[in-house]
């Protein structure tokens, strides 16, 4: 929960939505359905890789730093296998329940 706070309020206070990363946050919050439905699938098991790295006395930091590096990853193919399904109209509707006419 402190992780979101933190980040929250860096993007709210030094990031302008007029800017290149600004419109990227403001796209990949408009794929957030697709991100929330596809995104576990994308999720490694990393616990014994950086396990025994994060066995210190407040590993908040490091634990922020390893979730952020590794959620740039599993969006970025969340929204590519979002826009995948999002080409065939049926699938689409099967997934997220909306009706595209094309």
């Amino acid at each position: 929960m402190g992780g979101i706070i933190v980040v929250q309020s860096f993007v709210k206070n030094y990031i302008p939505a007029e800017g290149a990363v600004g419109k990227l946050l403001i796209y990949i919050g408009k794929c957030s359905l697709g991100i929330y439905v596809i995104h576990y699938f994308f999720i490694p098991d990393i616990s014994g890789v950086i396990g025994n790295f994060l066995d210190c006395g407040n590993p908040f930091i490091w634990q922020l730093t390893f979730a952020m590096i590794i959620a740039v990853p599993i969006v970025a193919a969340s929204i590519f296998v979002y826009k995948l399904m999002e080409m065939n109209k049926w699938l689409y509707f099967i997934f997220f329940g909306k009706k595209i006419d094309k």
